[in-house]
Order: C-alpha cells, then structure tokens, then sequence
C-alpha cells in the first residue's frame, strides 16, 4: 500500500513539472516584450512595462520616446501674459517625466540666474507614457528684468546624460503699477527737499 501511494506522489509531481515546464516551442516564440504579449504571458504595469516569460525570464517593454511628443504641455496660466508671485503652473507631461510622481521646475531672470525652484507634482499615476496632470506653485521676488524663464527638467534617477531632458519656456514678468512708483517718488522727494530761507 505505501509503495502506491509513494507511486502515485512520484506520478503526480512529475506531471506537475511536466505541465509547468515550457515546450521547447513555446521558449523559441518567445524572445521579447511583444512576443511574451502575444503568448498571453502576465504583464507588470510598471514603466516600462515587464512581461514574465514561462522559462522564469523576463522581458521589458521597449519604449521609443524620440517617436514620442514629449514636450510637456502648461495650460495655465497663459505664459503670453507677464506673471507675478505667486506663480502656480498646471499643465500634463508624459509619465516618464516623472520620478515618484514628481520632477524639478525652476524659475530663472533674463541672464538665467535662479530666482525660485520647485517640485511638480502629480496625484496620477505616473507609470505610463501618456500624458497625467502636474500643478507647482512658485513663490519669488520680481527680478528687475521684464523677461525670464520657466525651466520643466525631466526626473532621470539613473543618471545617464542620455536621460537628460529639459524644457525652457520664456516668460514675462509683470511690471511694478506705475501710481505706486509715482507715489513712491513723491515721498522720496518730500524726505530730501529742503527750504531755502529768503
């Protein structure tokens, strides 16, 4: 009776590895991401996308995002128009834009320099090419130039110079009221005129 019973576990297991091993068929059909796709293999919706091969490999989606409009895209406010402080930005981007849902923004005057950065961030998932939404509010002091620069830099955790993107958007900054500035000069002459005696 034990010598069954050990037969039919020793059956069993064999067909198990039998039924679980891949055909030789199958491992030559499959030798990338859209071949393991076609072969109705189990897709990680990471991004790039992974497809998990029968033979324990697995195989990643090849992302083409030259072939891609990947510029992102600001839908306000309408940066035809001079801005002020605070500045909010709403707009989408590509997926692969971010980094844990968020990527560097910042703000530079007429010669570049830096006069406020940030973190857009998004609440969508970002685990995909298409576009998701982003929104960033910067706060600055106006620099003494009219014109400056809004600086979108692509999230690249991997460093390679080849990841490298960023996008540079020209800006206008809206000038100090002209009463107020006339105002201002009123009082400065008040302080500094003097009487001249008769």
């Amino acid at each position: 009776m034990k010598k069954i019973i050990a037969l039919l576990i020793i059956l069993g297991a064999s067909l198990w590895i039998i039924w679980h091993l891949p055909s030789k068929n199958d491992q030559a059909k499959i030798a990338d991401f859209l071949s393991c796709q076609k072969a109705g293999r189990p897709i990680i919706e990471t991004y790039p996308r992974v497809c998990q091969g029968a033979d324990g490999k697995s195989y990643t989606e090849i992302v083409d995002e030259k072939a891609l409009n990947t510029d992102p895209v600001v839908f306000s406010p309408d940066l035809s128009r001079p801005v002020t402080s605070p500045l909010t930005l709403q707009g989408e981007a590509r997926g692969f834009w971010f980094f844990e849902q968020q990527f560097e923004v910042r703000l530079l005057d007429a010669e570049e320099q830096i006069i406020a950065t940030g973190t857009a961030k998004t609440k969508s998932s970002a685990l995909t090419v298409e576009f998701v939404p982003f929104n960033i509010t910067l706060n600055f002091k106006k620099p003494r130039a009219k014109m400056g620069f809004i600086v979108l830099e692509k999230a690249n955790p991997s460093g390679l110079a080849s990841q490298n993107r960023i996008i540079q958007l020209p800006i206008l900054f809206q000038a100090p009221n002209i009463d107020t500035k006339i105002d201002q000069l009123d009082v400065d002459n008040d302080k500094t005129s003097t009487s001249t005696p008769l």
